[in-house]
C-alpha cells in the first residue's frame, strides 16, 4: 500500500504542470491639460489671496511672476496652493528661476498642469505564448 501513494505522489496530476502566477489587472494612466476654464479659477482664487504676485494662465499652462524677490513668501505659497488645485493634477516645472539674473521678472515659475486619467486595463491576449520567466 506504501508503494501505491508514492507512485500517486510522484506523478502531478496534469492541470498542475501548466500552472501560471496570475496576473492583476493594470489600469492605464493618461495626463491630459487641465482646462483653461478650471485653471482659470485656481489663478482667481490665488490672486486674491497672495498679493503681488501675477499669474498667466493658458491650456494645461501657468507663468507665476512677481516683480521682486520680497514677494518670495507668496510666490512660494501660489505655487504650493496650485499643485493642490484639483482633484488628480499633477504640475510639472518647467521653468524656475529666483534672483537678479532672471528674464522675465525677479521671480518666476513657467508650469505644466494636467490632469491624471485612469483607464481600462490594456486586454491581452491568452494565447500570444509570452511569459515572465527569468
Amino acid at each position: 500500500m506504501a508503494t501505491m501513494i508514492k507512485l500517486r505522489l510522484s506523478t502531478p496530476p496534469p492541470d498542475l504542470t501548466s500552472v501560471q502566477a496570475l496576473q492583476p489587472p493594470v489600469p492605464t494612466l493618461k495626463y491630459a491639460p487641465v482646462d483653461a476654464k478650471k485653471l482659470q479659477e485656481q489663478v482667481d482664487k490665488i490672486t486674491v489671496t497672495f498679493k503681488g504676485v501675477v499669474l498667466k494662465t493658458s491650456e494645461g499652462e501657468i507663468k507665476i511672476t512677481a516683480p521682486d524677490t520680497d514677494y518670495f513668501p507668496q510666490f512660494l505659497a501660489a505655487i504650493s496652493y496650485l499643485q493642490r488645485g484639483g482633484r488628480n493634477w499633477k504640475v510639472n516645472t518647467s521653468e524656475l528661476c529666483v534672483g537678479s539674473d532672471c528674464k522675465q521678472a525677479k521671480l518666476y515659475a513657467d508650469l505644466k498642469v494636467s490632469v491624471v486619467q485612469f483607464g481600462e486595463p490594456a486586454k491581452k491576449d491568452k494565447g500570444d505564448g509570452s511569459s515572465d520567466k527569468k
